[in-house]
């Protein structure tokens, strides 16, 4: 690649010398990776996704992107500039595969980079208050939750124990205490399921 340039052909003798018309040399080579995306990026839904990927060579690389093995699957909110993508408002249908090309007259080279997507755990049904007959055997309450990956459900039940006059006042007091009197049990689907003794 150094040698690219202009040559120039000097003929001399007693009589004199003569120079050649200018040649110029150009020396290809193909394309290789300055900066690569990393093989897994995480990323949580709404925030601002980069991914950069830079080429040298000559001819100068052109740099493409594809997502899932296909240019049309980039996000069309999407801002590519030469050595950077820019996802912003990341959407859980924005996870998937993402390619850099990187192409000129010698060949092309590719490097991939699989964008995680995380949502956080929110309720898609609020609980609402309950109230049974007192000859209740069992109960199911009902927890619908999304987010991913899938969270886990935990469940608690606290009691506020009963406070003198004297110690009212004092915050310290204040400690939830687990229920012992019930059977609980958590369903695969999360609900939780209440045997009352």
């Amino acid at each position: 690649l150094f040698d690219s340039g202009d040559y120039v052909c000097v003929a001399r003798n007693d009589a004199g010398y003569r120079y050649s018309p200018i040649a110029h040399l150009n020396v290809f080579d193909k394309p290789s990776f300055i900066i690569q995306p990393p093989d897994t990026v995480k990323y949580q839904s709404n925030a601002r996704a980069e991914l950069k990927c830079q080429a040298q060579g000559y001819p100068k690389p052109q740099i493409e992107w594809k997502k899932d093995n296909s240019i049309e699957n980039i996000p069309l909110k999407a801002q590519i500039t030469d050595d950077l993508l820019i996802i912003p408002n990341l959407q859980l249908e924005d996870e998937g595969e993402y390619t850099c090309v990187a192409s000129n007259q010698l060949g092309t080279i590719e490097s991939n980079s699989y964008m995680f997507v995380y949502e956080k755990p929110s309720f898609i049904k609020q609980m609402s208050n309950l109230t049974i007959g007192i000859e209740t055997k069992s109960l199911v309450i009902e927890c619908n939750a999304r987010g991913k990956p899938t969270p886990i459900i935990y469940w608690a039940k606290s009691a506020q124990p009963k406070q003198t006059q004297a110690d009212a006042s004092s915050k310290e007091n204040q400690q939830s205490s687990m229920a012992t009197q019930d059977d609980f049990i958590i369903l695969e689907n999360g609900n939780l399921f209440i045997v009352f003794k």
